[in-house]
């Protein structure tokens, strides 16, 4: 297998690597003052939530400053260090690449660029496979600034409001509409907008609030339109799942006790996750918490499965035995 002579170089120089990590952090730190930042982070302060009039107000006045900011300080950094990256949020796909501005306990700031390339090909091979592709719902109001928005198509989705029944839900298209440049879209924590088509690359300033959102982010079938998947909408339900992940995979001995104590979690999704990373490591090991789960457990979609995969291990044990 042929190095990359280039990361090779990165991996071993700890100066560089070390160099890197502080422009990084310095370029972070240095976010938080724009503007735009202080601005919403005021909006914020209060008990109340900001109104959609304000938030609009102050993100299309600071927007420009933003998106000069950002691509002066990359365009900058790159030129002295090209090992340098700007923080990419997890939002990213691929035709769509989200930095991450800064992120606070109440609001996360992004900026996103839609390659219109990208973007035909993507829906060209997904509508080959529908089954392939998903609709999803983050769980939280966002506000979309097109500062420039490239003729872009989008379609409107939503989903129910309640999230605590989850079985059988699905989501409803809602239109599609061409967006102009400088134009906001607003979506609710139950709603949310799939890019469709564009004819030039657009940049959009995404701020998504994090006070009143719902618990689980969703994903849906772009098929049929039927809930598919479910995960925490918490940064921090979400890092647990994927430190529950990670131990599973590292430590066989002493993850399962370990495990364990997350079947008590206040959030259902994780109970039943770590049931599920349990079953995978032994399932002879959790066999009566997997019974008091299908029994006691408060939320009726853990109970149900929990059962059904309790009765499951059953018959599978009864065959062996015969």
């Amino acid at each position: 297998m042929r190095k990359n002579q280039s990361i090779e170089v990165f991996i071993q120089n700890p100066e560089l690597r070390e160099r890197t990590a502080s422009d990084m952090d310095e370029d972070r730190a240095a976010n938080s003052k724009l503007p735009l930042v202080t601005q919403l982070a005021h909006l914020f302060e209060g008990s109340e939530m900001p109104t959609a009039a304000s938030l609009k107000f102050i993100i299309a006045e600071y927007s420009d400053h933003l998106i000069e900011h950002v691509v002066s300080t990359t365009i900058n950094q790159m030129g002295q260090n090209p090992f340098y990256v700007y923080p990419m949020a997890g939002h990213s796909t691929y035709f769509a690449q989200r930095l991450s501005v800064v992120n606070t306990a109440d609001f996360d700031l992004n900026l996103d660029f839609i390659d219109p390339v990208l973007l035909k090909k993507y829906k060209t091979e997904s509508k080959q496979n529908l089954q392939q592709r998903g609709v999803s719902f983050f769980g939280r109001e966002t506000l979309s600034y097109f500062v420039h928005a490239g003729n872009m198509t989008i379609s409107h989705w939503s989903h129910p409001t309640c999230t605590t029944q989850l079985a059988g839900m699905r989501c409803t298209p809602a239109g599609t509409q061409q967006v102009a440049d400088r134009h906001f879209v607003h979506c609710h924590n139950n709603q949310t907008y799939m890019y469709e088509s564009c004819e030039q690359s657009a940049v959009v300033v995404s701020l998504e609030i994090k006070r009143g959102k719902l618990p689980v982010s969703l994903i849906f079938s772009a098929a049929d339109h039927t809930l598919r998947f479910q995960n925490p909408s918490d940064e921090t339900d979400s890092r647990l799942q994927l430190c529950m992940a990670i131990l599973a995979k590292l430590d066989y001995v002493d993850a399962i006790p370990t495990l364990k104590t997350f079947l008590k979690h206040s959030h259902h999704f994780i109970r039943w996750y770590a049931m599920q990373q349990i079953l995978a490591l032994d399932a002879l090991e959790v066999l009566q918490e997997l019974a008091d789960m299908a029994v006691t457990d408060p939320h009726p979609e853990v109970k149900l499965a929990a059962k059904q995969t309790l009765l499951m291990i059953q018959q599978q044990e009864f065959e062996h035995a015969c």
